[in-house]
């Protein structure tokens, strides 16, 4: 019928708790105790040492050295009793689908005030600069990209390019089928006309050299969503902006151009090695 407790349990509630949770069963069995207290119930069981009350609720165990007397209902108030305690029983069974559907609800109205406070720290967040740290060579910043969660790169951030613009070798990395994407022609470095696939980037993360897990959340961090993108549909060696100097000794994977740059207003530092983006107006939340 329920947990049963040590025989002096009870002694940490008031009398008058229990007393409120039996209220309604006026001819139960009675225990009268020698400190006082009185509990009603229905007595279960009874032994020389110990006596069993059900309190409708649970079970007790108690010692007959505490008890000063019982006083015991007849057997049809008894019945009654165990009819009343079955028709709750039944009624909270009932309530039981409203209940959980209840609960359910509130379980999804704190994750909904959660994931919105949570928003609200991250849009607050993002409105303050950030200064990412960057790799100097020939007068070109490069910075550490993951691109899409999956996608560790290198790429030099040109603010003459329109488009993030990204080698074949990132494609794969992506998992891109550049033969089903609509194609355009770009100009590379070296003055050729090149074929590029079309692509727009669910995500391009920008963080400090030397992170490298896809999962990095090292701040800080500089993200921007829904970017769009070309990739060159054949191997070159590297992508490199006009009068960026040569093939460098860091072999980089593309460049970072304005579809991402337009998300920020942002100011190179060539000499500390360091790029510090603000969110754009534009941007704001």
């Amino acid at each position: 019928m329920g947990a049963k407790h040590c025989p002096k349990s009870y002694r940490i509630l008031p009398v008058f708790v229990f007393s409120l949770l039996i209220a309604s069963y006026a001819s139960a069995d009675t225990i009268y105790f020698k400190n006082k207290n009185v509990l009603e119930g229905v007595i279960e069981k009874e032994t020389e040492k110990q006596v069993e009350l059900n309190l409708g609720f649970g079970t007790m165990v108690f010692s007959k050295s505490e008890i000063q007397k019982i006083e015991r209902a007849d057997a049809t108030k008894t019945q009654e009793i165990w009819n009343q305690w079955g028709q709750e029983k039944k009624e909270r069974k009932e309530r039981e689908p409203e209940e959980e559907k209840q609960r359910i609800e509130r379980e999804a109205a704190t994750e909904r005030a959660r994931a919105a406070d949570e928003k609200r720290k991250r849009d607050a967040d993002e409105s303050i600069p950030k200064d990412i740290e960057v790799i100097t060579q020939n007068q070109a910043i490069i910075v550490n990209a993951l691109i899409n969660g999956k996608a560790r790169v290198n790429l030099i951030l040109d603010s003459g390019a329109g488009n993030v613009t990204l080698n074949k070798s990132v494609a794969d990395k992506l998992g891109l089928d550049l033969e089903t994407l609509p194609k355009s022609s770009s100009i590379v470095a070296d003055g050729r006309t090149a074929e590029v696939a079309m692509v727009t980037l669910s995500e391009i993360r920008i963080q400090n050299p030397g992170v490298v897990d896809a999962e990095g959340q090292t701040p800080p961090v500089v993200t921007a969503q829904n970017v769009k993108a070309s990739v060159l549909t054949q191997g070159v060696e590297a992508v490199i902006p006009p009068g960026g100097g040569g093939v460098r000794p860091l072999a980089t994977e593309g460049l970072l151009g304005m579809s991402f740059l337009k998300n920020f207003i942002f100011h190179t530092d060539y000499e500390n090695k360091k790029v510090t983006f603000s969110v754009s107006q534009d941007n704001q939340p």
